[in-house]
Order: structure tokens, then C-alpha cells, then sequence
């Protein structure tokens, strides 16, 4: 763990950074998407239905979790952040793409080499956040310890799954592109970098919104 009070505060301040370049280089290249109006359409579309069916398995599928196995801790009464703070805070993140979207129509940047920046940066984003999660205290003995997260982290995981499965299927999509698109659990600046690496900028896109929505939801929904 590091000691030096600036160089945590120089780690924590870098991965917002990190994270809004990420996002920026992906508007960019989503810019450079042929026949770009048509396929936003596609994107939307592909971002509602594995949104909407992600979170219908997840929920319905934590439902009968409690249901069938109720916690037996207490729950812990902490203040609640303020939501609409929050919101706001993801909902400035598609600014940021769209920014690189704009910057990408009205300048011709193709010669950069986009992708290779975008994963550089986000190794150095997996990087910081390691370093955080060590200098938070948290051990990986306390995650794993923890029977009811752990029920509620699988249970999480393997209707993700499924939805994403049942989108596939309405969606005309082969399988292995929606678990891709399902397996990044909210976290945006991950699975729109890997996804539109493998899969194109297209669904890299829809990826991105599908787990925007999904962290929106969590921020309204947990601490009902």
C-alpha cells in the first residue's frame, strides 16, 4: 500500500481522468463508423433490449433469492448519497462521448491509432484501480468470506447471463455477443473499449449504454 498521501490523491484523481479519456477515444472511433446515422439506430435498439432483459432476469432472479434464502444480518441504516448527484455524474460520462463523436465528424483523426490508445489507456486504468482497492483497506478474505454477497454476486452474474441469452434470441444475435455484452456487470468503460475491440464500434457502443443503463438503475434502485 502506498504511505505518501499525494501520490494516493494523484492515483484517485487520475482514474476520473483516465476514465473520461477512455470514454472521449471511444466517441472518437464510434465518429469513424460508416454509414454512422442508420446505425444508431441499431445501437439504441441493441442497448434497450439487453437492458430491459438483463434487468428483468436480475431482478426477478434476485427476488426469488430472497424469497427462497432471506439475509439474516441486520441491515446497516448508513445516509444515503444523494441520487440525483450521482445521476448526474453518469449522465456526464455520455457527454464526454459524445464530445469525441463531435470532435471525430469535424476533424479527420484517423491516422491516430485509436485503439491502440484506448487500450493502453485502459490498462493503466486497471492499474489505478488496483492500487485504490489496496490502499482502501479491503482484502480479498473479506469478499470472499461474505456468504450473502457472494449469493447475491452469483445470482447477479448467471441471470445476467440468461438475459442477455434471451436478448440474443430477439435480437437475431449469435450467443457469444450477447455474454460478451452481458459480462462487464455495469462497469462502461471496460466493456465499451473490449467490446468494440472484438466485436466492432457498433455494439462496442450499444455495450457502453447497455451498462450505463445498468449502473443508473443500481444507483435508484439499491437503496430502495
Amino acid at each position: 500500500p502506498l504511505s505518501n498521501q499525494r501520490l494516493i490523491r494523484l492515483v484517485n484523481q487520475s482514474l476520473g481522468k483516465m476514465v473520461y479519456l477512455i470514454l472521449f477515444l471511444m466517441g472518437l472511433g464510434l465518429a469513424y463508423v460508416e454509414n454512422l446515422g442508420s446505425n444508431l439506430a441499431v445501437i439504441f435498439e441493441v442497448a434497450a433490449i439487453m437492458l430491459g432483459s438483463i434487468t428483468a432476469c436480475n431482478l426477478l432472479v434476485l427476488w426469488w433469492l430472497d424469497r427462497r434464502s432471506p439475509p439474516t444480518h441486520q441491515a446497516e441504516h448508513v445516509k444515503q448519497p444523494n441520487k440525483l448527484h450521482m445521476l448526474w455524474e453518469s449522465l456526464q460520462l455520455c457527454f464526454v462521448v459524445l464530445a469525441g463523436v463531435g470532435l471525430g465528424l469535424l476533424l479527420d483523426l484517423r491516422a491516430l491509432p485509436i485503439d491502440r490508445l484506448s487500450e493502453w489507456a485502459l490498462m493503466l486504468l486497471l492499474l489505478l484501480i488496483g492500487i485504490q482497492m489496496r490502499n482502501s483497506g479491503m482484502h480479498l478474505r473479506q469478499i470472499l468470506l461474505n456468504p450473502w454477497g457472494m449469493k447475491i454476486a452469483a445470482t447477479v452474474i448467471v441471470s445476467s447471463w440468461l438475459g442477455s441469452l434471451l436478448a440474443s434470441q430477439l435480437l437475431g444475435m449469435p450467443f457469444a455477443h450477447g455474454l460478451a455484452m452481458s459480462s462487464s456487470f455495469g462497469w462502461y468503460s471496460l466493456s465499451g473499449i473490449l467490446v468494440a475491440d472484438k466485436l466492432g464500434p457498433v455494439l462496442g457502443s450499444a455495450a457502453f449504454i447497455n451498462d450505463l443503463g445498468r449502473e443508473l438503475i443500481a444507483i435508484l434502485i439499491i437503496p430502495i
